[in-house]
């Protein structure tokens, strides 16, 4: 081999070196990841406000309204046109209150004899009720007795029909609000 083709040889192995040394590397690139969604935190809802405390209705004043005496005419039970008037605005106030319990106490005058003025209030309390009851109010919320003249709410009355008229009533007792 001359020289010149050894330094032709040794060229093209320089060459081929040199250009192997110029080839682009192919790298493999990773894909750059993305960034994981930023955590968010949910605060929990607020729990509900506590319901309204109820409103307890005072119904005590209405009621004393109402719950006036009734009267009656010497030796009679029925109702007069007064009472059946506050009847229906009790009877009314007691569908409004199914809660209210009652008691229809009934009383006469000093005249007549004590077992018949114990029949007297008692047939008066229960003309009361009736009454009641005819306007829908539950008959076990309405409770009668009778104490004749025991408990006269006028004394003396002789011969004075208006202060004899104070004790033929019927007076009421709340027995539950």
């Amino acid at each position: 081999m001359t020289k010149h083709m050894t330094l032709m040889w040794v060229a093209i192995a320089v060459a081929s070196l040199a250009l192997a040394g110029c080839q682009k590397k192919v790298t493999k690139v990773e894909p750059i990841p993305e960034p994981p969604p930023p955590v968010v935190i949910e605060e929990p809802e607020p729990p509900p406000p506590p319901p309204p405390e109820p409103v307890v209705e005072d119904i005590t004043g209405r009621l004393n309204e109402l719950l006036l005496p009734l009267y009656f005419d010497f030796d009679r039970s029925d109702l007069k046109q007064e009472a059946i008037s506050r009847l229906e605005m009790l009877a009314s106030f007691l569908r409004d209150h199914p809660s209210v319990r009652l008691m229809a106490q009934g009383h006469a005058d000093e005249r007549g004899s004590s077992e018949y003025n114990m029949g007297l209030g008692e047939n008066r309390s229960k003309s009361a009720r009736s009454y009641l009851i005819s306007y829908g109010i539950s008959a076990d919320r309405l409770e009668v007795t009778s104490y004749g003249e025991e408990r006269l709410a006028s004394f003396n009355c002789s011969e004075d029909d208006y202060c004899h008229g104070q004790n033929r009533r019927v007076d009421w007792q709340i027995l539950a609000k």
